[in-house]
């Protein structure tokens, strides 16, 4: 496990800088003239491409490439960043973010995908990715106490500038360390079977963790990118958002490392609709107050239920896919992962549309319960299908 922390930090300066961006870019946005409908029209284009690269990187994935793809995402993202102060047009704006999705969705696939390769085969699995989900939550959480206080100090655009280092920094890094490491072992492919055959044996368990990470991902889009202007509106500081926002990192990221133990006690499985149904009170509350106190009591609620309800869908697909083959391993990671990138392609828009006809602060409420609304009334279709399919028989064979 040693011998990973020093990939793990390294994605954690990945978050730090992605995470800063996401404190300032709604403000930026709205400096630059933007309407409430069009910032979150324009923020979709960073989940869309991000879901597209995600793909593509898996399927050009090697292991002799991962060292080449985490730096060149890395290397996108920063120049995204650098590039997004020279403009003002919401077709280059959206262009940019685009840009940096694509990095981002690069770098993780490809970064995750190669933590896979390195782990040690004594190390539990389990164990292995809460500590790298906690490391990559952990620069999320810096980001939150790093990017208000660096906008506040020295405006926004300068701290935009200063922030596009951190990917840049991240992806030399992660070019040595993953040069200077190799696999553990190559990959068992004894079990695979046809590309095809793998999606079609997705199975309800799957596609109900897919519903978790879609819904995670939907309202933390929403969030991220209107409750910055909100929180101005309201005579809040971005110092007070960022730190808002560091909370939310912080409690999400130790519940993260804290999983293990946890669900020694409590049936991750059981916990998903209790978690969702607290995460979506959370998230109605941040309409009913403007006290920095209270505010800080539901982003930690926020964070946290987010962190388990990660953390216990994850566990799902791990559980699904414990015998499977790699093809299958895959497709099963590829479901999971695309709702989080189906959320955030949804999650803004759907959030500034209803802020456009509603006003901010009604927003969060009406996405906090429509949005757990619709994941519980899934989550039972889910349950229902599992009871009464049975598994499908993978068949083929890779050529």
């Amino acid at each position: 496990m040693r011998s990973l922390v020093p990939l793990f930090a390294a994605s954690a300066v990945i978050t730090l800088g992605e995470g800063s961006i996401q404190v300032v870019l709604g403000p930026y946005l709205e400096l630059r003239g933007l309407s409430a409908a069009l910032i979150g029209t324009v923020t979709m284009t960073y989940g869309v491409a991000a879901l597209a690269a995600r793909l593509g990187s898996g399927a050009l994935y090697r292991s002799a490439r991962a060292p080449w793809l985490v730096a060149g995402g890395c290397v996108s993202m920063a120049i995204a960043f650098a590039l997004l102060t020279t403009t003002g047009s919401p077709l280059l704006i959206a262009v940019l973010l685009g840009v940096d999705g694509a990095g981002y969705g690069v770098a993780t696939t490809a970064g995750m995908a190669a933590v896979l390769e390195r782990y040690p085969r004594n190390a539990n699995a389990g164990s292995v990715m809460g500590w790298y989900t906690g490391a990559t939550g952990a620069g999320y959480a810096v980001a939150g106490f790093a990017g208000g206080p660096l906008a506040d100090a020295l405006g926004i655009v300068p701290a935009i500038l200063i922030i596009a280092a951190a990917p840049a920094v991240a992806g030399v890094l992660l070019l040595g360390i993953l040069r200077g490491t190799a696999p553990v072992v190559a990959g068992d492919r004894s079990n695979d079977v046809s590309v095809t055959a793998a999606f079609r044996a997705v199975t309800p368990t799957v596609w109900l963790a897919f519903a978790v990470a879609f819904y995670v991902a939907l309202v933390n889009g929403g969030l991220l990118t209107f409750f910055p202007i909100h929180a101005l509106a309201i005579g809040l500081s971005l110092t007070a958002v960022g730190t808002l926002f560091g909370v939310h990192g912080a409690a999400a990221t130790v519940v993260r490392f804290l999983s293990g133990p946890l669900f020694r006690f409590v049936d991750y499985r059981r916990s998903l609709p209790w978690m969702v149904a607290i995460n979506a009170a959370a998230v109605i509350s941040l309409s009913l107050t403007g006290r920095w106190v209270l505010l800080a009591v539901a982003w930690g609620t926020i964070g946290l239920t987010r962190g388990v309800l990660r953390v216990a869908s994850s566990a799902l697909v791990m559980d699904d896919t414990a015998d499977a083959g790699d093809q299958a391993r895959g497709a099963a990671s590829t479901v999971y992962l695309a709702g989080l990138d189906v959320g955030k392609i949804l999650g803004p828009p759907i959030a500034g549309g209803t802020a456009q006809l509603l006003g901010l602060g009604p927003m969060f409420a009406v996405i906090g319960a429509a949005f757990g609304a619709i994941y519980l009334v899934t989550a039972v279709l889910v349950r229902r299908r599992q009871r009464a399919d049975p598994p499908v028989p993978l068949e083929g064979s890779m050529v």
